[in-house]
């Protein structure tokens, strides 16, 4: 199966079977086509864990706000933002809302989709092979690409801001 990088090349994923089983799936994810290793990905993030600073944690205290599509986007293919993932609070809107930016690695990579992000209300959601998106521990193997959310909301935490 062949698909393309942050730098348009080319590059090879191979399917994995074990006993029997196909671990690459392709998947139909808002308006993209993806394959993925979503076994691969699940066991990544099992063995991380996530930030636990207040911005990080009001972050993924609204998670039962955000569209269902995207969190069962991310559900099929083995992130869990709870356990990995970069989470960037990147200031406060005109609104009083903070703007969060999440990447996900996910082993596999875009085939097909939308060249723009899929968005409603405070959420925006698209694909990126780029690299240099967030780190990734060395225990993952390629190719990685990342699952991107950017959202705005509000505090919901009990404790004050940046503790």
């Amino acid at each position: 199966m062949m698909c393309l990088t942050a730098s348009g090349a080319v590059c090879e994923f191979r399917k994995a079977s074990w006993e029997g089983k196909t671990l690459v799936e392709r998947l139909e994810l808002l308006g993209w086509v993806v394959e993925v290793d979503s076994a691969e990905t699940a066991s990544y993030y099992a063995r991380h864990s996530q930030c636990q600073c207040a911005y990080c944690r009001n972050f993924l205290a609204t998670m039962d706000q955000w569209p269902d599509a995207v969190r069962e986007a991310l559900m099929e293919l083995g992130a869990d933002p709870q356990k990995e993932g970069e989470i960037m609070e990147m200031g406060q809107d005109p609104d009083g809302l903070h703007v969060y930016r999440l990447a996900c690695p996910v082993r596999g990579c875009v085939i097909s989709g939308a060249l723009r992000s899929w968005h409603t209300g405070n959420y925006e959601f698209w694909f990126s092979p780029d690299p240099h998106e967030a780190p990734v521990h060395v225990d993952f193997p390629p190719p990685i690409m990342f699952a991107c959310l950017e959202a705005r909301l509000p505090w919901v935490l009990d404790q004050p801001k940046g503790t």
